[in-house]
């Protein structure tokens, strides 16, 4: 199982979130696991993700994804 979680932001100047967008639906395609956290108004680094907002859903998206290949 590949697992992938992408964290992305819609004005990132570093990595375009249509790259990260691309690269989950060829995963999608592959069945593999996959989660994309796309934040706007953001640029890439800003420490958005390390919140209490986004902590959960990555810790549910390990969890759901543990749980589906046991």
């Amino acid at each position: 199982v590949f697992i992938v979680l992408l964290f992305s932001t819609d004005f990132d100047g570093v990595v375009p979130a249509s790259q990260s967008e691309l690269l989950i639906r060829h995963l999608d395609q592959f069945g593999e696991p996959n989660a994309l956290f796309l934040v706007k108004g953001k640029r890439h680094g800003d420490p958005v993700f390390d919140t209490d907002e986004f902590v959960p859903k990555v810790i549910n998206f390990v969890r759901e994804v543990k749980n589906e290949n046991n």
